[in-house]
């Protein structure tokens, strides 16, 4: 009887430390976004620009709570990013890098194009066809 005594007030004691959890949802929560904004902004006044597209890009998406403040304006600083690394890795002739920038800044259909051109590089390849089938595949399930 003493043992069902300590136990229970050994459960009770944890629930009540234990504090607010959402049970429903693992994250992210919108400290993590503002975290990565505020990083985002860091990094751009340093000149790490690709840093920062990938923290903008981290900002975004969804969180737990109801909407997230810092989503509009990561998107609107990361675009401009993108399309100017991007162009700049196409140029150097790097094709998977300019795939990344882009799809960090949201430009899907260059994206794309650079996928393209870095698998036509390896069109022999198979593991060009699996990467270009995955990416595509990735796409629409989105």
């Amino acid at each position: 009887m003493n043992l069902k005594i300590t136990t229970a007030a050994l459960l009770i004691g944890a629930l009540f430390s234990a504090g607010t959890a959402l049970a429903d949802c693992p994250g992210p929560f919108v400290r993590d976004m503002k975290r990565s904004y505020d990083n985002a902004k860091a990094a751009e006044s340093q000149g790490k620009r690709e840093d920062a597209l990938f923290f903008y890009h981290g900002a975004e998406g969804s969180v737990c709570e109801n909407n997230n403040p810092y989503e509009a304006d990561a998107a609107k600083r990361a675009a401009p990013l993108a399309l100017e690394l991007g162009a700049a890795a196409e140029k150097r002739g790097d094709f998977d890098k300019a795939r990344l920038l882009y799809e960090a800044g949201g430009h899907f259909g260059l994206a794309d194009r650079a996928l393209m051109a870095s698998l036509r590089t390896e069109a022999l390849e198979p593991r060009a066809y699996a990467s270009g089938k995955e990416h595509f595949r990735n796409r629409t399930a989105s």
